[in-house]
């Protein structure tokens, strides 16, 4: 059977580069360099400086896989992308429309760098105040030049900052540009060994710099059209784990013990819904992240077996977190106060039904508002429900959590067999 896979080389670079794997000397250089747990104060920040398909990839992949626990404890530690461009106004007031759903319940600014008749615009979550905060990554949007001197002064404040783990990402068009800008952005940045990523078309203009042993070591080409891709598709093999997961678990047949491969490929193939995929892909691109929060990394994956009850609930709400910036990527977004009444109206009448043990003649208004892309469950993970059978809803990402060393090790073990 073939399988065919829509993707550009921009967005297979920014899932290569934020999600990938670290072994063998792969081009992925995570946000999250040290792992962030609940008790952390740290946030990680991605700047792109530039705009264009990998600025946008990189930006949208980073919201997809920056969620840490400690948001939990304290919702000002939201991941941050900032995003430094003289075309912000018009390409990133382009992409905010594009990304309706996310940026209307985000918090986000504008700050003109270099136009004092300019004022910066700050936006809050359209439900805030009268709902929980549920998005843990904000935004910002500088208008301005790279050399602008309060820019490069806010590079190495971010830089210096133990607070922030920063990352800078380079995507001008104009690959000498970002070439020069590579190694004279603040000493602060190369001191501190902040992660700097060049797109450039080929590596090889990189050659004559001895970046190992120099203050350049952690500067890095990527989006090279030549290099730079792991064709076993790592996290391909992960989202069909994760497929298989959610096919058993929804089947009614609870959480697997085993993870058969012809079972796997089999319950792969048989998922025609390329949105259902997408939402597996995204959801393993995110697994490296959680795994790291519970302080594992790639080289114990075959080793972790399981987890205590307080980390499962832990990252079960991460989940949610994760879950919830991918519908809004996705175009879906919550329902009104008048359709969430609407809605949790009917799901306790089918409760009701249910718990009685009677067929309900009522239509699942949830599911029925689910079509039209508006989500019941887009809120925070305390203010999630029930279904329409009674049960609690957070039984699903509870149930994927403890799965986690089930993926990991057979992710672990395939991976073993295709070396």
């Amino acid at each position: 059977r073939l399988d065919v896979y829509p993707f550009t080389m921009e967005d297979q670079w920014a899932k290569t580069v934020l999600t990938g794997s670290r072994c063998n000397g792969n081009h992925c250089y995570p946000l999250d360099r040290k792992p962030i747990g609940a008790d952390s104060n740290q946030v990680v920040h991605l700047v792109v400086i530039g705009n264009g398909a990998l600025a946008e990839n990189l930006a949208l992949t980073a919201a997809l896989v920056a969620h840490y626990p400690n948001y939990l404890r304290d919702n000002s530690l939201r991941s941050r992308i900032t995003i430094v461009s003289t075309d912000t106004d018009r390409t990133w007031s382009n992409f905010r429309q594009r990304q309706k759903a996310l940026f209307d319940n985000s918090y986000w600014r504008t700050i003109p760098l270099e136009d004092d008749s300019l004022k910066p615009f700050f936006h809050r979550p359209m439900y805030s105040g009268t709902r929980d905060d549920f998005v843990d990554v904000e935004w910002e949007f500088a208008l301005g030049n790279a050399d602008n001197p309060l820019l490069r002064q806010k590079l190495a404040q971010w830089a210096q900052d133990a607070r922030q783990q920063l990352t800078i990402a380079l995507c001008s068009k104009d690959d000498e540009q970002n070439y020069d800008l590579a190694f004279t952005l603040p000493d602060a940045v190369y001191e501190h060994k902040v992660p700097v990523l060049v797109s450039l078309s080929k590596a090889e203009v990189m050659e004559n710099v001895s970046l190992g042993d120099s203050m350049y070591s952690e500067v890095h080409p990527i989006g090279m059209i030549n290099k730079g891709h792991d064709v076993r598709m790592p996290v391909i093999q992960m989202a069909k784990r994760l497929n298989y997961f959610y096919t058993y678990s929804f089947g009614g047949k609870g959480v697997p013990t085993s993870m058969p491969k012809d079972e796997i490929e089999k319950e792969w193939a048989m998922q025609t819904s390329v949105a259902l995929r997408f939402s597996n892909i995204y959801n393993s691109m995110s697994l490296p992240t959680k795994m790291r929060s519970l302080g594992h990394d790639e080289n114990d994956w075959g080793k972790f077996y399981a987890l205590t009850q307080n980390e499962i609930q832990q990252t079960a709400t991460v989940e949610h977190n994760r879950w919830s910036v991918e519908r809004l990527v996705l175009g879906f977004r919550p329902p009104t106060d008048s359709e969430r009444a609407e809605i949790e109206e009917n799901i306790e009448r089918l409760a009701a039904a249910h718990r009685r043990g009677e067929k309900s003649e009522l239509n699942d208004l949830k599911s029925i508002y689910k079509k039209r892309k508006i989500h019941y469950d887009l809120c925070s993970y305390a203010e999630l429900g029930i279904d329409k059978t009674g049960q609690d809803v957070r039984i699903y990402d509870y149930d994927l959590t403890a799965c986690i060393p089930l993926i990991a090790n057979s992710y672990h073990e395939d991976g073993q067999e295709r070396a």
